[in-house]
């Protein structure tokens, strides 16, 4: 499924993600991918781009130049989200369907199955975070 954010106020727009979803964003350049210790949450379009601006922030000094500049671009782009100056999709693929996208405005929210494809790609990186966490 997924959300048009044209304005400040579809940043209003609720999302619940469960452990196995991946959020995307890809005017924005970002995504959150479930990783095997991965939590669900509740929160709206704008408490996601304050966790990616959160991570960023957080990873930037330990980048090499050429992806500082990249995260900083980004962050300038998050940034105007934000402020609702940036038009931009919000994506949320879930392989086990127990994640959402509500608001008050149910026009602005697409819902369509996920192909067998998608599904296939989806659980196949969930597995292999898993397998990665097994091996810590």
């Amino acid at each position: 499924m997924r959300a048009q954010i044209t304005s400040d106020k579809d940043l209003a727009i609720k999302i619940v993600r469960s452990s196995s979803a991946t959020i995307r964003a890809p005017e924005l350049g970002v995504s959150i991918t479930p990783g095997a210790s991965a939590q669900g949450f509740i929160t709206n379009v704008e408490g996601v781009l304050v966790r990616i601006q959160q991570v960023l922030e957080g990873i930037i000094p330990t980048l090499s130049q050429k992806r500082r500049r990249r995260a900083r671009a980004v962050l300038a782009k998050l940034k105007r989200a934000r402020e609702g100056k940036l038009s931009f999709v919000v994506e949320l693929k879930d392989p086990s369907g127990n994640s959402a996208i509500a608001g008050s405005d149910m026009t602005k929210i697409k819902k369509r199955p996920l192909s067998k494809k998608e599904l296939e790609k989806l659980r196949e990186q969930l597995m292999i975070a898993q397998l990665r966490q097994c091996s810590k």
